[in-house]
């Protein structure tokens, strides 16, 4: 994992911590040719995230995120690209911020971060073309 601060690991717990430290699924992709995208937040409030899609409207094949934010805002994101890839944008519908602060164990004050992630994925899933 590298060289990861302990407070951290301290303040958001290990899976935050370990999502931050090495997230598979950051950043765009190279190519934005067969992918979708959406994005929540702004800047000037202090987060954004945005997500890119490839697929269709049966199967998320592969999903990406690019998260200006705090460390919790971040590993959400992530964690919401784990259960994307391979699944049918249907059962990504459910994914509920409230849900995903409560599976990362985020701390009350960071959960807000994780209605930001929601609002971003549903948003880019409405945006896959149909079957």
């Amino acid at each position: 994992m590298g060289t990861l601060d302990p407070a951290l690991r301290e303040e958001f717990g290990d899976a935050v911590a370990e999502r931050f430290a090495a997230p598979a699924h950051a950043g765009a992709p190279a190519d934005a040719e067969g992918w979708v995208s959406a994005e929540a937040g702004r800047l000037g409030s202090g987060a954004v995230v945005a997500f890119w899609l490839r697929g269709d409207a049966t199967r998320v094949d592969e999903a990406r995120f690019e998260a200006f934010a705090d460390p919790a805002v971040i590993a959400a994101a992530e964690w919401a690209c784990e259960r994307a890839e391979g699944s049918a944008p249907g059962e990504l519908a459910g994914i509920e911020g409230r849900r995903i602060a409560e599976i990362l164990a985020l701390p009350v004050a960071r959960a807000g971060g994780a209605l930001l992630v929601e609002d971003a994925l549903r948003a880019t899933l409405c945006r896959l073309a149909p079957a």
